[in-house]
Protein backbone atom coordinates (compact mmCIF):
# COMPACT_ATOMS: atom_id res chain seq x y z
CA UNK A 1 0.00 0.00 0.00
CA UNK A 2 1.34 3.50 -0.86
CA UNK A 3 1.25 6.33 1.73
CA UNK A 4 0.50 10.15 0.92
CA UNK A 5 2.09 12.23 3.64
CA UNK A 6 0.52 15.42 4.82
CA UNK A 7 2.80 17.74 6.62
CA UNK A 8 1.74 16.37 10.02
CA UNK A 9 2.73 12.88 9.24
CA UNK A 10 5.79 13.87 8.17
CA UNK A 11 6.25 16.03 11.75
CA UNK A 12 5.21 12.93 13.18
CA UNK A 13 9.06 11.68 12.57
CA UNK A 14 7.31 8.31 12.34
CA UNK A 15 8.22 5.78 9.75
CA UNK A 16 5.74 4.88 7.71
CA UNK A 17 5.78 0.64 6.40
CA UNK A 18 6.05 0.72 2.39
CA UNK A 19 6.57 3.52 0.18
CA UNK A 20 5.80 6.54 0.95
CA UNK A 21 5.05 9.90 -0.97
CA UNK A 22 4.08 13.44 -0.36
CA UNK A 23 3.39 16.36 -2.80
CA UNK A 24 5.05 20.04 -3.61
CA UNK A 25 2.83 22.04 -1.41
CA UNK A 26 3.54 19.92 1.74
CA UNK A 27 7.44 20.24 0.60
CA UNK A 28 6.80 23.88 0.71
CA UNK A 29 5.43 24.27 4.48
CA UNK A 30 9.12 23.34 5.41
CA UNK A 31 11.48 25.22 6.52
CA UNK A 32 15.00 25.31 5.27
CA UNK A 33 17.28 24.78 8.53
CA UNK A 34 15.24 23.46 11.37
CA UNK A 35 13.97 20.52 13.15
CA UNK A 36 10.77 20.38 10.63
CA UNK A 37 13.55 20.51 7.39
CA UNK A 38 15.70 17.59 9.17
CA UNK A 39 12.64 15.09 9.73
CA UNK A 40 11.33 15.88 6.08
CA UNK A 41 14.83 14.85 4.96
CA UNK A 42 15.19 11.91 7.13
CA UNK A 43 12.23 10.87 5.34
CA UNK A 44 13.24 11.93 2.09
CA UNK A 45 16.41 9.57 2.69
CA UNK A 46 14.12 6.72 4.05
CA UNK A 47 12.56 6.62 0.41
CA UNK A 48 10.02 8.93 0.83
CA UNK A 49 9.34 10.31 -3.00
CA UNK A 50 7.47 14.17 -4.38
CA UNK A 51 4.84 13.94 -6.76
CA UNK A 52 2.55 16.07 -8.33
CA UNK A 53 -0.91 15.32 -9.06
CA UNK A 54 -2.37 15.36 -12.06
CA UNK A 55 -4.24 18.21 -13.30
CA UNK A 56 -7.81 15.90 -13.75
CA UNK A 57 -6.82 14.50 -10.34
CA UNK A 58 -6.65 18.23 -8.70
CA UNK A 59 -10.00 19.14 -10.64
CA UNK A 60 -11.79 15.93 -9.55
CA UNK A 61 -10.71 16.94 -5.76
CA UNK A 62 -11.97 20.74 -6.28
CA UNK A 63 -15.15 19.71 -7.95
CA UNK A 64 -15.82 17.57 -5.27
CA UNK A 65 -14.68 19.64 -2.43
CA UNK A 66 -16.73 22.76 -4.36
CA UNK A 67 -20.23 20.68 -4.48
CA UNK A 68 -19.63 19.85 -0.59
CA UNK A 69 -18.68 23.20 0.45
CA UNK A 70 -15.13 22.14 1.78
CA UNK A 71 -13.21 24.13 -0.54
CA UNK A 72 -12.99 26.97 1.33
CA UNK A 73 -11.44 25.24 4.11
CA UNK A 74 -9.10 23.45 2.42
CA UNK A 75 -5.07 24.62 1.94
CA UNK A 76 -3.24 24.12 -1.19
CA UNK A 77 -1.17 20.95 -0.07
CA UNK A 78 -4.78 19.98 1.15
CA UNK A 79 -6.11 19.52 -2.80
CA UNK A 80 -2.92 18.47 -3.85
CA UNK A 81 -2.84 15.46 -0.76
CA UNK A 82 -6.50 14.33 -1.65
CA UNK A 83 -5.52 14.75 -5.02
Amino acid sequence: MLAVLDTSALLSGKRFPGPAVTVPAVVAEFREGGHSWRLLEYARGAGLTVRQPSESSLRRVRGAAERTGDLSHLSRADVEVLA
